[in-house]
Protein backbone atom coordinates (compact mmCIF):
# COMPACT_ATOMS: atom_id res chain seq x y z
CA UNK A 1 0.00 0.00 0.00
CA UNK A 2 3.14 1.86 0.94
CA UNK A 3 4.71 1.80 -3.39
CA UNK A 4 1.66 2.45 -4.22
CA UNK A 5 1.09 5.71 -2.75
CA UNK A 6 -2.23 4.83 -0.52
CA UNK A 7 -0.33 5.40 3.03
CA UNK A 8 1.34 9.02 3.52
CA UNK A 9 2.93 10.33 6.84
CA UNK A 10 1.55 13.76 7.92
CA UNK A 11 3.22 15.44 11.27
CA UNK A 12 0.91 15.43 14.38
CA UNK A 13 0.57 17.75 16.82
CA UNK A 14 1.31 15.75 19.82
CA UNK A 15 2.29 11.69 18.39
CA UNK A 16 4.76 13.33 15.79
CA UNK A 17 4.83 11.78 12.34
CA UNK A 18 2.03 9.53 11.83
CA UNK A 19 1.04 7.41 8.82
CA UNK A 20 -2.45 8.20 7.63
CA UNK A 21 -4.75 6.58 4.50
CA UNK A 22 -4.60 8.62 1.82
CA UNK A 23 -6.94 8.81 -1.03
CA UNK A 24 -7.94 5.46 -2.91
CA UNK A 25 -9.01 6.47 -5.92
CA UNK A 26 -7.39 9.48 -8.00
CA UNK A 27 -8.83 11.16 -10.39
CA UNK A 28 -7.48 13.26 -13.13
CA UNK A 29 -9.19 17.02 -12.78
CA UNK A 30 -9.78 16.92 -8.88
CA UNK A 31 -7.08 14.30 -7.38
CA UNK A 32 -7.65 14.34 -3.77
CA UNK A 33 -5.26 14.50 -0.97
CA UNK A 34 -4.63 14.12 2.80
CA UNK A 35 -5.74 17.90 4.23
CA UNK A 36 -3.47 17.57 7.28
CA UNK A 37 -3.43 15.55 10.16
CA UNK A 38 -6.50 14.20 12.66
CA UNK A 39 -6.91 17.34 15.48
CA UNK A 40 -6.57 16.59 19.19
CA UNK A 41 -8.99 16.53 21.56
CA UNK A 42 -11.00 19.69 21.93
CA UNK A 43 -8.65 21.75 18.66
CA UNK A 44 -11.63 22.82 17.16
CA UNK A 45 -14.16 23.23 20.34
CA UNK A 46 -14.49 26.98 20.12
CA UNK A 47 -14.96 27.33 16.30
CA UNK A 48 -18.11 24.60 16.35
CA UNK A 49 -19.82 25.93 18.95
CA UNK A 50 -19.71 29.27 17.52
CA UNK A 51 -20.28 27.78 14.19
CA UNK A 52 -23.73 26.02 15.81
CA UNK A 53 -24.71 29.71 16.85
CA UNK A 54 -23.13 30.23 20.36
CA UNK A 55 -21.82 33.43 21.89
CA UNK A 56 -18.26 33.84 23.28
CA UNK A 57 -19.83 34.32 26.60
CA UNK A 58 -21.74 30.98 26.22
CA UNK A 59 -18.92 28.85 25.26
CA UNK A 60 -16.20 29.97 27.64
CA UNK A 61 -19.14 28.81 30.15
CA UNK A 62 -18.88 25.48 28.50
CA UNK A 63 -15.42 25.56 28.47
CA UNK A 64 -15.33 26.69 31.92
CA UNK A 65 -18.37 24.20 33.46
CA UNK A 66 -16.00 21.20 31.14
CA UNK A 67 -18.77 20.71 29.14
CA UNK A 68 -16.62 21.53 25.88
CA UNK A 69 -12.99 21.33 26.29
CA UNK A 70 -10.21 22.75 23.94
CA UNK A 71 -6.88 21.79 22.93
Amino acid sequence: MKQAGLVQSVEHATLGEIPQLGPVIGLHDTPGGIAGPPPVLGQHSEEILAEAGYSPEEIAAMIKAGVAGTA
